[in-house]
């Protein structure tokens, strides 16, 4: 293609298409929450990627750096993009996005029109992509939700078998700290949790303490610590409720919010907000609560603030020093 064709409306319009399907790909695929080489389906689950994928970000990846390469053509010597790593593929993808033309073009006259729409196109896709996976993120974490709730039911934990959640409380703790204590995307959760346990044993521990929080705290910094991605939001839930309970107080707002999830067009809606509100599970006493409480690291060795905000409700704790509560339980038990 002659650089005197690069201009004309038509050409112009096709090359902006392919560069706008190659930049949709590489930013889609690199805000997935999935672990390496996993890519994430549209309700946010997990799938492996395949060879295809792979060669296809490369790809994509090769475009938006031919493109880089077009924005800052004085820094090079010559006026071709040569890369002997690059496959057949990614050079006929650079081609077809007439950025070789391009970067040629720029030599000899002012292309600066030409790059604002490119650049228009890149900014858009990132913006899109990273919406989209937001949407994507919010629906997962509903889901692993429904499960959690789904799950605590079947265990019927409320007042039952105290001593051996809470056992497991302390076991799923200490894991998630040897985790992810050192990643400190992690601290704001954490200290929110301290935040709340420690609230929850002070001078009004008669009464129950609420947490609310944003989902996106755990969607949003889930790419540290060992196993990363999805896991990370699957440990902190398991976490979270083996010590506190979900109140559904905020479920009208959550419903105003359904447009915020993918339909069947992948349309985007720039809202994916989940707020969740927790109180600590009713037959754990004060003693229990600071056990917990200790595990997790001083506010002075971790960064940033805590997380979500704090409410004192008037509704009164049954447990609040150790064992009462279950005794209550079990004389109801056998009356």
């Amino acid at each position: 293609m002659p650089p005197s064709q690069l201009t004309t409306p038509l050409v112009q319009e096709q090359n902006l298409q392919c560069f706008a399907s190659h930049c949709r790909f590489f930013f889609q695929s690199s805000t997935a929450i999935c672990s390496e080489h996993q890519n994430a389906t549209n309700d946010g689950s997990c799938q492996k990627e395949g060879h295809d994928h792979e060669r296809s970000l490369s790809t994509s990846r090769a475009v938006l750096e031919a493109f880089d390469r077009c924005c800052n053509h004085h820094a090079y010597t010559d006026t071709t993009i040569k890369n002997t790593t690059l496959s057949d593929e990614a050079s006929a993808a650079i081609q077809e996005c007439g950025l070789q033309q391009l970067l040629i073009q720029s030599t000899t006259r002012d292309n600066s029109e030409i790059l604002h729409a490119y650049t228009l196109v890149r900014d858009e896709e990132r913006k899109r992509a990273h919406l989209l996976q937001m949407t994507k993120r919010r629906n997962y974490l509903c889901l692993l939700l429904d499960q959690m709730e789904q799950r605590e039911h079947d265990k019927e934990k409320f007042g039952t078998n105290n001593n051996a959640n809470f056992k497991s409380s302390i076991s799923l703790m200490k894991s998630f700290l040897k985790k992810y204590k050192h990643n400190i995307g992690s601290h704001p959760l954490l200290m929110g949790m301290k935040s709340l346990l420690e609230n929850q044993v002070g001078k009004q521990s008669r009464f129950f303490w609420r947490w609310t929080m944003d989902g996106a705290i755990l969607t949003e910094n889930c790419h540290g610590g060992e196993g990363g991605g999805d896991k990370y939001v699957e440990d902190a839930l398991s976490t979270l409720s083996s010590f506190l309970v979900r109140v559904n107080v905020v479920a009208a707002e959550n419903e105003d919010m359904e447009e915020g999830k993918i339909n069947s067009s992948n349309d985007v809606v720039d809202d994916a907000r989940t707020m969740i509100c927790w109180e600590v599970v009713p037959s754990y006493s004060n003693g229990q609560l600071k056990k917990i409480a200790r595990l997790i690291p001083s506010k002075r060795n971790m960064y940033g603030k805590p997380t979500g905000s704090l409410t004192s409700t008037e509704v009164k704790r049954r447990n609040v020093h150790h064992g009462v509560g279950c005794q209550i339980l079990d004389w109801c038990n056998i009356l």
